[in-house]
């Protein structure tokens, strides 16, 4: 049996869960939490515009090799990638391009930057270039 304690539906009940672990884990999502804030007080963004930048770029930056490359994605494969509706992805990348975070192409959407999408992504997941966690 263990020892902690987890409050649900306002009972008490013994649980398996080791409440400093959860706590630490908490404690975890601060950074995150705040830079998904910072995003909608600095730049207008909400958090599915956010999560749509961020599938952009993880869709539409090919590393590959020695050249870095952008490569164009369309609406539908925005949506298969995020599960997000394809129209509410078409309405949202206009507000990507209206902020300058995006554009629209004949081949479909871009990155505007990708230095800026680097620091959305380093202030949302803090890493070390060799991939640990600092």
């Amino acid at each position: 049996m263990s020892e902690s304690w987890i409050c649900r539906d306002g009972e008490t009940t013994e649980a398996a869960i080791d409440p400093v672990a959860v706590a630490a884990r908490a404690a975890r999502t601060e950074p995150f939490l705040k830079a998904v804030h910072g995003a909608r007080m600095v730049d207008g963004l909400t958090a599915e515009d956010l999560v749509l930048y961020l599938a952009l770029g993880r869709l539409g930056v090919d590393a590959s090799g020695r050249v870095l490359r952008l490569v164009p994605r369309t609406y539908l494969e925005i949506t298969a990638f995020t599960g997000i509706p394809r129209e509410t992805v078409r309405r949202k990348i206009g507000r990507l391009c209206d902020r300058g975070f995006a554009r629209v192409g004949p081949r479909g959407v871009v990155l505007s930057d990708v230095e800026t999408w680097v620091e959305m992504v380093e202030t949302l997941f803090p890493t070390r270039l060799d991939g640990v966690s600092e």
